[in-house]
């Protein structure tokens, strides 16, 4: 067993296929994310999730989440 740490490791075939699995699996996880906010609040729009839209999101989630007394954790990964 060997781990190595690789620039560029996706041009090995299975981290390859890793990365994709893992890309899908995360774009799977943001579409019920998505659609579980956008259903439940009129004019919400989707997130991509990454940095800059994901506080976008947050931000204008802000007020429906007070409303709901949720605390941040429960949404938002803290580092």
């Amino acid at each position: 067993f060997q781990i190595e740490f690789q620039v560029g490791g996706e041009s090995n075939l299975p981290v390859a296929l890793a990365s994709m699995h893992a890309k899908y699996i995360r774009e799977l996880a943001m579409r019920q994310w998505n659609e579980y906010w956008t259903t439940r609040i009129d004019g919400i729009h989707p997130t991509a999730g990454y940095p800059v839209d994901a506080a976008r999101f947050r931000k204008d989630l802000r007020q429906h989440i007070s409303e709901q007394e949720m605390p941040d954790h429960l949404f938002w990964r803290a580092k």
